[in-house]
């Protein structure tokens, strides 16, 4: 029996990064929606700005840049926080892969190792057929025992 990577079968492996992938894939769908969230939490802030600058009359820039600021800061980590298990992820799954790439055995060595086995089978034939002519025949043996019976 071959060792594979870590004792595991490559069945096993692949079963694991299936439910490895399908887990990224949450995780995608979480930023995702999260990413939304902020979205619409950044417009709805817009929104308050815009309404805050038109009764006004006079332009606040600072608190327009100031807002501006802190979105961007906000959307970065959450870019962040997102993106690095899914990068992780990402990395472990390639590992995984580039294991089971090296565990897998080429066809051509399969190849060889039937031909192999064909050329031993047929040497075992070979040399069943020399005994088998070198056997003594059981009528020789019977006429034998009989002998001894009758002495």
């Amino acid at each position: 029996m071959t060792a594979h990577p870590q004792g595991a079968e490559p069945n096993t492996q692949y079963a694991a990064l299936q439910e490895r992938v399908y887990g990224l894939g949450q995780q995608f769908l979480h930023f995702e929606q999260a990413t939304t969230r902020s979205f619409q939490s950044v417009e709805a802030a817009l929104s308050a700005l815009s309404a805050e600058v038109r009764a006004g009359g006079k332009t606040q820039w600072q608190t327009i840049v100031t807002s501006i600021g802190v979105i961007v800061a906000i959307l970065g980590a959450l870019g962040g926080l997102a993106y690095l298990p899914i990068r992780n992820g990402m990395e472990q799954l390639a590992t995984e892969a580039r294991i089971l790439r090296d565990a897998v055995v080429p066809r051509a060595e399969h190849a060889e190792r039937w031909r192999r086995t064909d050329e031993d089978i047929k040497a075992l034939g070979a040399e069943l057929r020399r005994a088998e002519g070198r056997l003594v025949g059981r009528a020789e043996y019977e006429e034998r025992w009989r002998c001894r019976e009758n002495k």
